[in-house]
């Protein structure tokens, strides 16, 4: 089996950088607070719970895991981010703030009673008003209550910068289209508008160049349909936006109860219905993300002697840099720099740079780079990609740019190509554990590649990323023919 395409040039960057410099999907900062109550709750309880302990009997020692009073303080940090949650917090203007405030101490409130409630059905009131306890409790709701605060009432604008407010593009110019548009500037919400043929209303562009500019925004596409704009031109502009993440919703001020199901509402009215989602949901991201850097850290520090190790092979080996960097189509097909273990022989200057096929038997591998590619160890250093954020352990892998098959390129080959950038790139991938590994030097093994990646993008789920990572160690340990 062939492996993927190399330069002849041990190091390969671009001669311009992409408009999109940033791969890593940014997610609104709402949704990041449910983990800051978490993280909150769980410090300042144990901590409050060692103040009172040192302040009153002079020393303190962590408790034991089947301390009731740990398991309280655990059960409060739980369930903090599910109750105080609000997916708005950064949204409303200051008028609303106030209102905003006092549906938090409501929830909080809920919060209270909800431990009093688990304190009591397990038999644990009198831990409850102990005051190491209470205090430790106490310690969480403040520290959780400052905080949120203090990240509500931040400027608008400073959020906005950052990227952590949704911002909302409104397709259509009817009168569904103006009250819909009305109804978001009086709440505040960021949003660009443009025509149904996608030109802006606002300044020059089209909507793919403005999205374009958006990629690392948590953007939310709202499709807003008169009655006088016809299906067809719709399906239309739902096709061109579908290649992108965000979800597209419709709003056509003709909306009816129990027509369509997937249905949400922004604020407390303005249903939206659901034309197409995220492949990977905002808290699914989270954990991915999670799952990413911890395994990826963890896996990191373990190979590190390994890693090493190579390292100093490559240099013993032959001349060049250890790294072999390439730039590579990753999510939302921005570009990144994709870093491997350099297995070839620099290039001799009557080779011009062009690029060659890896052939087997192929006398510019080097002794080392053999092993290496037997073994599949030259991607290890894409560790550093999944450290970085611009790769996922677990994802399509990402192609070369201008990598081309039979002399096209993919999105000449199949409509469908691009969707595979609609999640992050990684180091193995559903088609890798399929069979569908090295170079497509055929259309047909391309086209089976992204069928296979289009059913990991629609099909993606936490259980799938550790039957493929799982798969990917059986497939390492059998090293397959690779060359």
């Amino acid at each position: 089996m062939t492996r993927p395409l190399e330069r002849s040039s041990a190091v390969t960057r671009p001669v311009a950088v992409s408009p999109v410099s940033d791969p890593r999907p940014a997610t609104a900062m709402s949704d990041y607070l449910p983990l800051i109550y978490f993280a909150v709750m769980l410090i300042a309880g144990g901590a409050g719970n060692a103040v009172l302990g040192i302040a009153v009997a002079g020393s303190w020692s962590p408790p034991a895991i089947s301390d009731p009073a740990l398991k309280l303080i655990w059960l409060s940090a739980v369930a903090a981010p599910f109750v105080l949650y609000e997916r708005y917090a950064l949204l409303p203007a200051k008028a609303d703030a106030g209102t905003q405030s006092r549906r938090f101490y409501a929830r909080m409130l809920m919060l209270i009673m909800l431990i009093g409630c688990l304190a009591f059905s397990g038999g644990w009131m009198g831990l409850l008003m102990l005051p190491h306890t209470l205090t430790g409790l106490i310690a969480g709701l403040l520290a959780s209550s400052l905080i949120r605060h203090r990240i509500v009432g931040l400027d608008r604008e400073q959020w906005q910068a950052r990227g952590a407010i949704e911002h909302r593009i409104v397709i259509g110019t009817g009168a569904a289209a103006d009250r819909y548009a009305d109804d978001l500037a009086a709440r505040g919400q960021r949003f660009d508008r443009f025509d149904e043929r996608g030109a802006s209303l606002d300044h020059q562009g089209s909507i793919e160049s403005h999205l374009s500019t958006l990629a690392v925004t948590p953007t939310a596409f709202v499709i807003v349909a008169s009655a006088a704009w016809p299906w067809n031109g719709l399906l239309t502009m739902i096709e061109r936006l579908r290649p992108f993440r965000q979800p597209i919703e419709l709003w056509s001020g003709l909306y009816r109860p129990g027509v369509v199901q997937a249905t949400h509402r922004l604020g407390d009215r303005m249903p939206l219905m659901v034309l197409s989602n995220r492949p990977i949901g905002r808290w699914d991201h989270v954990i991915k993300t999670a799952l990413d850097l911890s395994v990826g850290l963890l896996v990191t520090l373990l190979l590190l002697p390994l890693l090493l190790g190579v390292a100093l092979l490559i240099r013993l080996d032959s001349p060049g840099p250890v790294l072999f960097v390439q730039r590579r189509h990753g999510f939302d097909n921005a570009e990144f720099d994709i870093y491997k273990f350099r297995t070839m022989r620099l290039p001799s200057t009557s080779d011009n740079g062009a690029l060659k096929q890896t052939a087997r038997s192929d006398p510019r591998v080097t002794s080392i780079g053999r092993v290496l590619r037997k073994w599949s160890l030259d991607e290890l250093p894409q560790l550093l990609n999944v450290l970085n954020g611009s790769m996922s352990l677990v994802g399509p892998r990402p192609h070369a740019v201008n990598m081309r098959t039979q002399q096209r390129l993919g999105q000449e080959i199949t409509d469908a190509y691009c969707h595979r950038h609609r999640v992050k790139p990684g180091i193995t991938g559903w088609s890798q554990v399929n069979g569908s590994r090295g170079a497509t030097d055929t259309v047909e093994q391309l086209r089976r590649r992204i069928e296979l990646d289009l059913y990991y993008v629609d099909h993606w789920s936490l259980i799938l990323d550790i039957r493929i990572l799982l798969a990917t160690f059986r497939a390492v340990i059998r090293t397959a023919d690779v060359y």
